[in-house]
């Protein structure tokens, strides 16, 4: 029991560690990440030597296929021409093979851990002293350069899906671990992300994020006892205007990129593709038609000649989409299917699916962990997150993070149960 102890302690605090430092210092997040993973790799190894078998859970299966299918496909296509894309696969496909260990051993382990109420607690305010850091980083470099604040991440966009996701996870764990006094921080963490989410200027992190913060003010507001419910909605608003004037010098430009996507619409259906949303359709379009092609998969220089010559032929006039497709599809299933052909791209639906589906049933049904599911599959629709070496193991660090806060019995849950 103290061995399980100990290892419980582990598992957590270098995921916490890694969490953290994601926003901050890559080299820091990936150092213990890996060591994380060895650590698993080793627990592995003993629970089958000491069980005689395997067990199969769904997510770490998934996990398992998804980073093979990628890791497989980069070390056995020639790619001359871009020989990145198969280095940003390979790299991310390990780390999510290896990331399979550690969520094995989560679902496998976490239920003989007893982590310390003080140690979740101290988790938990790492990640909002995160939030606040990251937030002040962003923040000052918009009003230095302004320019969108990429927050350790080489494109904005990428930056923002991560921290909607590390938004997320902690203000649930706020919720969970401070049960009687989480609102005040709870409320002010969620208007902080937003404020940098705008400056950031991603437009599906800030509707996501606008419509979890809707809902989630409502619900409290809903659930709070009569008295305390007039206090509460008087410190939301209050809240919420500061917010609003903190974002006011930056209204303008976020507004008139919220603004852009009903124009972008309206000029592709008039049959201009030369806007972002138009790109984004013409390297659907080009990267299903270069895996109808190649159904078992292809290289990325062949993928990138086939969608050149599909936008040739059906757009000739769609430059973005010419100009980024030899990158990826920004689309992670029709990336998958392009790639790595019918097994890799059913592979990435089932791991979506999974992700969905495995929160809402089973004996114990985990809906926290919808707080990652929804967010990486509705990003994965416009973006590639698996092409990004960083992303993948922070989604599997973050659903690991909930298995274990989730399963263990902490001061405050045994005080529920």
């Amino acid at each position: 029991m103290k061995t399980e102890q100990g290892r419980g302690i582990v598992f957590y605090s270098l995921t916490i560690i890694s969490m953290a430092f994601f926003f901050v210092s890559g080299e820091i997040s990936r150092n213990a990440y890996y060591m994380l993973t060895y650590i698993s790799f080793f627990s592995f190894a003993w629970l089958v030597w000491r069980e005689k078998k395997l067990y199969f859970y769904w997510i770490p299966t998934l996990v398992l296929l998804l980073g093979l299918s990628k890791w497989v496909w980069a070390i056995t296509t020639i790619n001359h021409q871009l020989p990145l894309i198969a280095e940003h696969y390979k790299i991310s496909g390990k780390r999510m093979i290896l990331g399979a260990f550690v969520i094995y051993c989560v679902y496998r382990l976490s239920p003989e851990w007893r982590l310390p109420a003080r140690l979740v607690q101290v988790g938990t305010l790492i990640l909002c002293l995160t939030i606040f850091v990251v937030a002040c980083i962003g923040i000052e470099q918009v009003i230095h350069t302004g320019e969108r604040p990429k927050i350790n991440s080489d494109a904005a966009t990428s930056g923002a899906y991560m921290f909607t996701v590390l938004s997320l996870v902690t203000l649930w764990s706020l919720r969970r671990v401070f049960p009687r006094h989480y609102a005040a921080p709870y409320f002010i963490t969620l208007v902080v992300s937003f404020i940098l989410l705008g400056v950031t200027q991603t437009r599906s992190a800030i509707l996501l994020f606008s419509l979890f913060c809707i809902a989630s003010m409502l619900h409290h507001i809903v659930t709070t006892p009569g008295r305390s419910r007039l206090i509460w909605l008087g410190i939301f608003s209050a809240i919420l205007l500061t917010g609003i004037f903190s974002l006011s010098k930056y209204s303008d430009q976020l507004f008139d990129r919220v603004e852009t996507v009903k124009t972008e619409v309206q000029q592709y259906s008039a049959g201009d593709p030369s806007t972002s949303i138009g790109g984004r359709f013409g390297m659907w379009q080009a990267g299903l038609w270069a895996f109808t092609q190649h159904p078992w998969g292809q290289s990325a220089d062949t993928r990138s000649l086939e969608t050149k010559e599909w936008l040739d032929k059906h757009q000739p006039k769609n430059e973005i989409a010419y100009l980024n497709i030899q990158y990826h599809t920004h689309n992670d299933l029709v990336e998958s299917f392009s790639l790595q052909g019918i097994v890799g791209g059913m592979i990435m639906l089932g791991f979506f699916l999974g992700l969905l589906l495995v929160p809402l049933f089973g004996k114990s049904p985990r809906y926290e962990a919808l707080l990652l599911a929804i967010p990486v599959i509705y990003f994965s629709m416009g973006d590639s997150q698996f092409y990004n070496r960083e992303s993948p193991y922070f989604i599997l660090l973050v659903w690991g993070y909930f298995m274990m806060t989730r399963q263990v019995k902490t001061e405050h849950s045994r005080h529920h149960d």
